[in-house]
């Protein structure tokens, strides 16, 4: 009976000894999640949306309109006067005739890249972008892009293009008074030097 006395005292301090590691391995765990949130949060504050509108944009009084031509120089060149005629009645930019006189350069590209359909043929996904440039430090400082809606073929593609335009312009009245985009358009912002 003394030796199981003796094997029960010595499992018994064992199991003391154990148990004294428990609330340092609970201090530590809470140590470990309370880092690890702490370190998540800045990530998740990265990937927020943007809601600051720089500052040139909101600014700026006089803009340049740019027809960046791309791969149909007649509809680029239709969009581009479409354009210019929906930007003077929707903000309160004054158009100017040269860059030079420009605070910003407002840069339209029309683009028509082929979409592969899944049984190798290929259709267009018809689209303008806008890039907003910073005339001063060539910076981009915002893009749009709005496509040219068809509804499968049931609305034409005149009228699908001129409402493009008008979304365009919309987006820069928006742009323009430090108001986001609309939600149909699909708009990036980036810091980086343009050419």
């Amino acid at each position: 009976m003394a030796n199981r006395n003796i094997e029960v005292s010595k499992l018994s301090n064992k199991i003391n000894q154990k148990m004294r590691f428990i609330p340092l391995i609970i201090c530590a765990a809470l140590v470990l999640f309370a880092l690890s949130t702490a370190a998540i949060q800045p990530l998740a504050a990265q990937n927020a949306p943007v809601t600051t509108i720089p500052s040139q944009i909101t600014t700026a009084k006089t803009v340049f309109l740019a027809n960046a031509g791309d791969e149909d120089n007649g509809l680029s060149e239709q969009a581009y006067a479409s354009l210019y005629q929906s930007l003077q009645q929707v903000t309160h930019y004054q158009l100017v005739p040269t860059s030079a006189a420009a605070d910003l350069v407002l840069e339209l590209h029309y683009m028509a890249p082929p979409n592969i359909v899944t049984d190798g043929s290929s259709n267009y996904s018809f689209r303008f972008r806008l890039i907003v440039i910073d005339r001063g430090s060539h910076a981009t400082l915002w893009s749009v892009t709005e496509f040219l809606d068809t509804n499968g073929g049931k609305i034409p593609f005149e009228q699908a293009f001129q409402t493009a335009i008008e979304r365009i312009a919309g987006d820069v009245k928006s742009l323009s008074a430090g108001q986001l985009p609309s939600t149909n358009s699909q708009t990036t912002v980036t810091s980086r030097k343009g050419h």
